[in-house]
């Protein structure tokens, strides 16, 4: 068990004292359980399109969770108890999915996930939490009264709802329909002090990786969760910006990107799976192959320097060592313009802008390119530029 369930305080509504703020040290830490990604009594949303991967995303985090062990970056440093509530796949195919991650990363049924991995069954596969009244109200159901007490009896740490718009009826348009029905899920995770993981439709069109907006329907949804994610796949665009020419490889590739970290530093890590295809050993006469499922596993693209020459590498950080022929510093922005250091690159290595834009970060991240103050004898007044330290020339 996580703890027994809050109390709610009688007397007036709303009342004022006065803030004593403690010691650093007595104050509680944030009660992550995986770090970046899950936090109590908090809502985490991942946006992703159809058959994108969210689903296959969610379960093997799910089994991660339940074996205690890190998934990627995601930091979980003990085992914790998730609950499934998973709609749009009948549970053979969830059996099927997960028997699939279990063989890919060696998890052992009976001493790693038994008695932690819980799956939420609803009579006639009607999951139906949360339903939109005549005059707009959107109110709790009965099941979601009774998937809070279960839950909370079972102990669960994490409860997973896959998808978003299965599990309430309304109009998903509407972003007063929208919030209340997202709050009443935020609701249930504060009282029974739960991460809620809430896998939500795009809307129609192109998505850009870490566009909080690209959800479907009313977009206050974004506003009332802590913690949101996209889940995109590799762009022909992207692919060739990381020196990728492998068809195959690229469409079996997804990237998980921050749209929304409340309680942590901003930061523009992407984090990458590749698709890996798993038999999962259920074969017959019939059909001796068996069934096969996609399991998403952590992947590093090449790297990006790969094939460019160490002449070219020295004769970019010259040019930007230098400077530009005014005596003005190359600027690490690419809204300076023609003071944009990427475009070195562009023209060195023959890369696309948003290759340069990930190299100069690179440089910027080891410290061989670093921004400092310096006189901008044009303007006659200060301003940042580039600089190379030579003692971490490649």
């Amino acid at each position: 068990m996580h703890g027994t369930k809050a109390v709610i305080p009688t007397g007036p509504n709303l009342w004022i004292d006065r803030l004593r703020i403690p010691p650093g040290s007595q104050i509680p830490q944030r009660p992550w359980i995986a770090r970046g990604l899950l936090l109590r009594k908090c809502v985490t949303e991942l946006i992703a399109a159809t058959a994108v991967g969210k689903s296959s995303f969610g379960l093997a985090l799910a089994m991660h969770l339940a074996a205690g062990r890190n998934f990627g970056r995601f930091f979980i440093n003990k085992r914790f108890r998730v609950a499934i509530l998973s709609v749009e796949e009948d549970e053979d195919e969830v059996h099927r999915r997960c028997s699939a991650i279990a063989e890919r990363y060696g998890f052992d049924y009976n001493n790693e996930l038994s008695g932690y991995l819980w799956r939420v069954h609803c009579r006639q596969d009607k999951h139906v939490l949360a339903r939109a009244d005549r005059k707009g109200m959107v109110l709790a159901t009965p099941d979601l009264k009774e998937l809070e007490e279960r839950l909370f009896r079972d102990g669960i740490d994490v409860v997973i709802i896959d998808p978003f718009v299965e599990v309430w009826e309304g109009n998903e348009n509407d972003n007063g329909q929208i919030k209340q029905a997202a709050a009443l899920l935020r609701g249930l995770a504060r009282r029974i002090e739960i991460a809620c993981l809430l896998m939500h439709h795009v809307r129609k069109g192109a998505v850009d990786p870490g566009d909080i907006d690209a959800s479907r329907g009313g977009s206050s949804l974004g506003g009332l969760v802590r913690l949101a994610f996209t889940l995109t796949g590799m762009t022909a665009e992207q692919a060739k910006s990381l020196n990728i020419t492998d068809e195959d490889l690229r469409r079996s590739v997804v990237r998980l990107d921050n749209a929304k970290v409340s309680y942590l530093p901003k930061s523009s890590d992407t984090d990458w799976f590749r698709f890996e295809s798993i038999e999962i050993g259920n074969g017959n006469q019939e059909n001796p192959e068996g069934d096969s499922a996609g399991v998403l596993v952590p992947w590093k693209p090449p790297g990006l320097f790969a094939g460019i020459s160490p002449h070219k590498i020295t004769t970019a950080l010259d040019r930007i060592a230098a400077g530009l022929e005014d005596g003005r510093l190359f600027s690490l922005h690419k809204q300076a313009k023609q003071r944009w250091a990427g475009q070195v690159l562009v023209e060195e290595f023959g890369w696309t802008e948003e290759a340069a834009g990930l190299g100069l970060k690179v440089w910027e991240e080891s410290g061989l390119v670093y921004e400092c103050e310096y006189t901008n004898t044009k303007k006659g007044q200060p301003e940042k530029g580039l600089r190379v330290d030579d003692s971490k020339r490649p």
